[in-house]
């Protein structure tokens, strides 16, 4: 049967939670096994708290990705302002949430499994655990500077997935606001050898850098004081190790910066578009991708009309080299030796003279010798 296990305290079992940040401890964390093929878990992380969960593992049965969950095994996770995500067995896994935070005291977790999966096709469902944390403090894992908190996701996700990630806990890619900011994500982050995506990009006008909040991103430390514009390239990743700044695709897989407020929800702001210059509103993925879905067309016919022109030319040449090779055989036997007629030509009809005797003949006079021996007989 499938099950989805959750790493609870021990007053789960009856679906609410009180106080859990007391219970928490190893000696009272329990496991709760799904019974039926829909369940649903009501958490409470108490007045003035707030709930993280971590997606530890799940196996569910697989969805195409252009697929709703609804219609698979899937988990839903929603809260008391709404719906938070919802996520089923769809590659690439990055695209399903690492952790989820909510934006009060409560949180829902839901479990639906499809009845009409066989039992022996039937998978093991999903492992998530939680804890809860003082809403006016930063969440667990998460480092303070003042009064904003920050976290570094090791995962390999584009620009924009990079934003969804940190979406699903309630933060948004960072800014770095000030060189006192940066140089203590510096040193937070010491150890990363890799760049990292962060709030930063120019999709809206080239050149205009500015924040996922849309806010100026102009001057705010000193490596944006040598970043350069690239017309190909409009997303922002950041080298804490040689503390530089580049801008490179935005569909480039790098680890997330996310940032959040301590103390508050912060809001989340959509993905910036891509704006021509034109004033259409594209997103720079989804452009490229109508490019080359022009481009290739294109590149194809312009092919193929090539080989036409390659296959006529080399009919025509073939055509000219066979006609020229007729006409010289012919011009050879025209020019042969007459054949002998074996047929003797018939004598003209002598209905006249001139056919019967032939033309009239001219005969010399006698030479003085045969004169001579003429007179002597």
């Amino acid at each position: 049967m499938q099950r989805l296990n959750i790493i609870v305290a021990d007053l789960v079992l009856q679906k609410y939670l009180s106080r859990a940040e007391e219970k928490l401890s190893l000696s009272s964390k329990g496991t709760l096994f799904m019974k039926t093929t829909n369940s649903v878990w009501n958490l409470n992380a108490g007045s003035g708290n707030r709930l993280w969960i971590g997606v530890d593992q799940w196996k569910l049965q697989y969805a195409p990705p252009t697929a709703l969950c609804d219609g698979y095994d899937h988990i839903k996770v929603t809260d008391d302002e709404g719906f938070l995500v919802s996520w089923c067995q769809v590659l690439p896994i990055y695209k399903s949430p690492f952790n989820i935070i909510s934006r009060g005291q409560n949180l829902t977790v839901i479990f639906q499994s499809d009845q009409t999966t066989p039992r022996n096709q039937r998978y093991p469902g999903g492992r998530l655990s939680f804890r809860t944390f003082d809403a006016n403090e930063c969440p667990p894992n998460w480092v303070r500077h003042k009064d904003t908190c920050f976290i570094l996701k090791q995962v390999s996700q584009s620009w924009s997935d990079g934003q969804k990630t940190c979406n699903f806990e309630q933060a948004n890619l960072a800014s770095i606001e000030s060189q006192e900011e940066f140089d203590f994500l510096k040193t937070s982050y010491k150890d990363v050898f890799d760049k990292v995506w962060f709030g930063l990009n120019d999709k809206s006008i080239f050149g205009n850098f500015k924040w996922i909040d849309n806010s100026s991103a102009a001057g705010a430390f000193n490596a944006m004081n040598l970043i350069k514009a690239d017309p190909f390239n409009h997303c922002g990743l950041v080298d804490f190790k040689k503390s530089t700044v580049v801008m490179d695709g935005c569909e480039k897989d790098a680890a997330v910066l996310c940032r959040t407020a301590k103390g508050k929800v912060s809001k989340i702001y959509p993905i910036p578009l891509f704006k021509t210059d034109k004033g259409n509103e594209k997103d720079s993925k989804t452009s490229r991708g109508l490019l080359l879905g022009v481009l290739i067309p294109c590149i194809l016919l312009l092919l193929l009309i090539i080989l036409a022109l390659t296959l006529y030319r080399y009919r025509e040449s073939f055509s000219c080299i066979s006609r020229s090779q007729t006409n010289s055989k012919r011009s050879e036997e025209n020019d042969g030796p007459e054949e002998l007629s074996l047929t003797r030509p018939s004598a003209p009809a002598c209905d006249d003279e001139h056919h019967c005797h032939g033309p009239t003949q001219y005969i010399a006079p006698p030479t003085y010798e045969e004169a001579l021996e003429s007179n002597a007989v």
